[in-house]
């Protein structure tokens, strides 16, 4: 959302985003697994923009670059997309308001997963609004309060790397 933020506030000048950042091999991980560099965007369950070309469905952020996506392999893809789309959030950081920027709260995933509740509060203040009974039931489904298994990433990593070509896993390393 960050990479389209301007939009957002254009539409709702007094906009508040909270922009969750989180580790990129656990997020390219996570694409891989759900597909989102292969054929997932053919699928009329999917809810993201797509475009067509050459009578092939990509997702929006393909746009510009189609004929590089299409010869990428699947992971070569979601290094792709996701380095693209946050380097397209971290520049419009940059183009916002003082206003807006304001009303952006960033949250590193790994420090709310293992210490949700004062980012929690701190999410409330921001908000402008209370936890109520179900925040500890939502906690207690999402398992957090919990500890980033570490050696569990670095076997993610090291993973992902094995199928990448050499470009993706150096640009995987710029990323971390």
């Amino acid at each position: 959302a960050l990479w389209h933020a301007k939009i957002y506030f254009k539409a709702f000048p007094n906009l508040k985003m909270i922009h969750i950042d989180r580790h990129p091999v656990d997020l390219i991980y996570s694409w891989y697994n759900k597909g989102y560099g292969s054929n997932f965007y053919d699928n009329p369950r999917n809810a993201l923009l797509t475009i067509e070309w050459k009578n092939k469905i990509y997702p929006y952020y393909a746009y510009g670059w189609e004929e590089e996506y299409e010869n990428l392999s699947e992971i070569d893809r979601i290094i792709k997309m996701i380095n693209m789309i946050q380097s397209l959030g971290e520049d419009m950081i940059v183009l916002l308001s003082k206003h807006e920027r304001k009303n952006i709260m960033f949250i590193n995933f790994d420090k709310i997963v293992q210490t949700p509740l004062p980012i929690l509060n701190q999410i409330s203040i921001f908000l402008n609004t209370i936890q109520t009974k179900y925040t500890s039931i939502i906690l207690d489904k999402e398992k957090v309060p919990r500890k980033i298994d570490r050696k569990e990433r670095l076997k993610k990593q090291v993973e992902i790397k094995k199928l990448a070509s050499k470009d993706s896993v150096n640009l995987l390393d710029i990323m971390i």
